[in-house]
Formats: structure tokens, C-alpha cells, sequence
């Protein structure tokens, strides 16, 4: 594709016609992003843009600001940027009276960003507001409300909600096979979703089974190569791990860790926090403090506090712990319990592992056994009422 796009855009600017030449521009953009060269895509996105504004394109202009809102959020992490995206392709959209689908992704990929800025109701609000939408104008069973019911149970997850978001995400599903065909690789995001929402649950056979459907969809239609299936990858390895099957687990992160470490992917935090509870697993804390920490060194890059960063701070303790510091292991295990505590997102086990963990720092360390203690008997019941009663 890369290669049929690249004889267009230069006829376009030997035409020197700006409007055509834009909508070039972006063809082979959009051709970047998909085949997950995201610097490539930006820099295609912005001589779209400079062209289209001075052939008086605005349309594709907006377009275009709103596909950079996605890219920048996404692949960077830089969700003020992307916000700041966002705005400029309203207001085209708002001066040109609005476009259907422009305005429908612009929406959802608002949503996105709250959700990775924690802000998960807001994201609610933004998906239904996109479902309603797509619906009006493309009707109940079509593919945009398909994407905006995957989007929905996403958030309905992290918000908790497991039975609705496993309903949304099998809704999803359907519309995908029913406009796609039933092995259409945009099928794997329901899946994956489902697969995730498994883990959450404890369910890592029933996750594992979802991944591996999703991986075989992603492969066939893309590529084992492609960004998306290194996420569907990730997952994949999780539920491994669960299972007690590492060396698998271990090899399918590093494979994704290497790719995405290649381009500054932020997804790369996921990658390295699950490779680091790998190792940790196999008895080796010092090589996954190395990684929490890298890990938690990109979330901070991105001056987001998030509920996805406790993950790392858990996990930064939890090293800490193993290496027989517990003192040092306090500030990242508070921090993580600061951002986890009495706030929408992450998961009823997740807490329970922090208050766990910082509960056995406290007594370790002698700085306030009381309220460790409590802290551990807290993680105890909350292991007990997702069946899980024991710990090792």
C-alpha cells in the first residue's frame, strides 16, 4: 500500500494543486498509521493539514486534526496535546455545520483520552453520546455503532461494571462479524476486550481462550508484526503467566517489548510492567525493579497519574519487598493506594494486592504495624469475596 500511495502523492505535488495534494498527503498518512509507523503518520498528518488550509480545504483539514488526536494520545501518551487536537477539529467541524463520521470519532477519540486520564465517567458520557449518533445517522446494527459498543464496554470494565461491558463488547462483536465477516481482524478488539475483562475476574483459562482467538484474527488479516497484535500479544502473555506457563509468557513480552521500544510506543509501559511481574514471578526482583521502574519512568514522561501507573508502583514495592528493603518499598506502595483508593478504574483484586503489599512494608518495617495490619486483613477479605481466600 505504502508503495501504490507514494507515485500519487508526488504526481499531486508536481500538479502543485493544494487540495488534491492534501488529500494525498493524508491517503499515505493514514497508510503510515496503519501499518504502525506512527512518526511517519504524524508528519504525513501535518503536510496534510498545511496544505488543505492553503487550498482552502477545511473539511480535510478537520478530518485530519482529529486523526493527530488519536495519534498523539494513543502512540505518545500526550493526551494535553491531544486534547489541544481535539478543539481545533471541533471548531472546523462547528464552522462547516459538522460531519457525520469526523465528528463521530472526534468523540470517541475524546473519550479515549479521559479514559487513560482516568476520567472514566466522562468517557462514558462521550461514547454514549458517539453510539447516539452513529446510530441517527448510520442506524443500530452498522459498524460505527459497533466500535462505539467495543469503546463502551471498555469503560463500563474499568468503571466496574462487568456484566454490562461484557454485554456492550459482545454486541460489538456481532456488528463487527455481521458487516466485516467473521474473520475481519477488527474483530480481535471485542475479544481482546472480553479477555481482558477475564483477568480482571480471575478467569485466566476463559482470558487466555479470547486472546488466542483475537491473536489468530490479527494475524491472518495483518501480520504477526503489526502494533495491534503486539497488544493482543500482551494479553495473551498475561493470561499465560497466570496460568503458571512463563517461558511462554516471557517470550511473547520480550518480542513486544523490543518492537515497541524501537519507536517510543507508550504502550510499551504494558509491556514492561507485565514482563517485570514475569519476572518477579521466576524469583528475579532485582531485573523487575529495573523494569517497573522503566516502566513507571513513561507514565511519568506523560505527566499522567493514573490508575494504570499503581501497576507499576505495586509492582516497584513488591521488588522492594522480595530484596528485604522494606522502608523503600513504602512511598511507591502509598503512592499507588493514593491513586487507586476510593477512585473509579482498575479492579477489586488490584486493590487488594496494594493494600496487601503495603500493609507487610508496614510491619516489615516497623514504621506502623497497626495499620498494616489492618491493611492486611483488609486484602483478605477482598481476596475472600473474589473467591481467592488464601495467599501464598
Amino acid at each position: 500500500a505504502r508503495e501504490a500511495i507514494l507515485p500519487i502523492t508526488e504526481a499531486a505535488a508536481e500538479l502543485g494543486y493544494a487540495p488534491v495534494e492534501a488529500e494525498a498527503l493524508e491517503a499515505r498518512a493514514g497508510i503510515e498509521h496503519h501499518l504502525g509507523d506512527a512518526k511517519a503518520a504524524e508528519a504525513g498528518y501535518l503536510a496534510a493539514i498545511a496544505r488543505a488550509a492553503s487550498g482552502g480545504n477545511d473539511p480535510l483539514a478537520a478530518r485530519a486534526w482529529m486523526r493527530l488526536t488519536f495519534l498523539v494520545s494513543i502512540q505518545y501518551r500526550q493526551l494535553e496535546r491531544g486534547l489541544a487536537y481535539a478543539r481545533i477539529s471541533r471548531g472546523l467541524l462547528d464552522q462547516l455545520g459538522g460531519n457525520v463520521d469526523t465528528t463521530g470519532n472526534l468523540i470517541a477519540n475524546v473519550g479515549k483520552i479521559y479514559v487513560m486520564q482516568g476520567r472514566y465517567e466522562e468517557a462514558r458520557a462521550e461514547y454514549l453520546l458517539a453510539l447516539a449518533l452513529a446510530e441517527k445517522e448510520r442506524g443500530t446494527e452498522g459498524l460505527e455503532a459497533g466500535a462505539c459498543h467495543n469503546l463502551l464496554g471498555n469503560v463500563l470494565a474499568r468503571l466496574g461494571q462487568s456484566d454490562q461491558a461484557l454485554a456492550e463488547l459482545e454486541k460489538s462483536r456481532q456488528l463487527f462479524a455481521r458487516n466485516y465477516g467473521p474473520r475481519h481482524p477488527d474483530l480481535m478488539w471485542p475479544l481482546a476486550g472480553v479477555g481482558e475483562l477475564l483477568l480482571d475476574l480471575r478467569r485466566p483459562h476463559e482470558a487466555l481462550s479470547r486472546f488466542e482467538e483475537a491473536w489468530g484474527l490479527c494475524v491472518e488479516g495483518l501480520g504477526e508484526d503489526h502494533r495491534d497484535c503486539l497488544e493482543v500479544s500482551i494479553g495473551r502473555a498475561t493470561a499465560l503467566s497466570e496460568l503458571g506457563r512463563l517461558d511462554e509468557a516471557e517470550q511473547l513480552l520480550v518480542l513486544a517489548d523490543r518492537v515497541l521500544a524501537s519507536d517510543g510506543d507508550f504502550r510499551r509501559s504494558s509491556s514492561l510492567t507485565r514482563l517485570a511481574a514475569v519476572k518477579l514471578q521466576r524469583g528475579h526482583p532485582a531485573r523487575a525493579l529495573q523494569l517497573y521502574e522503566q516502566a513507571l519512568a513513561i507514565f511519568e514522561a506523560s505527566a499522567q497519574e493514573s490508575v494504570d501507573a499503581s501497576a507499576a508502583l505495586l509492582g516497584i514495592g513488591e521488588a522492594k519487598l522480595a530484596l528485604g528493603v522494606p522502608h523503600e518499598a513504602l512511598a511507591p506502595l502509598e503512592r499507588a493506594l493514593a491513586l487507586r483508593d476510593g477512585k473509579p478504574g482498575g479492579t477489586p483484586h488490584h486493590l487488594s494486592m496494594i493494600r496487601f503489599a503495603l500493609g507487610r512494608a508496614l510491619v516489615a518495617a516497623k514504621r506502623d504495624p497497626l495499620r498494616g495490619a489492618r491493611l492486611v486483613e483488609a486484602a483478605r477479605a477482598g481476596f475472600a469475596a473474589l473467591g481467592k481466600g488464601a495467599l501464598a
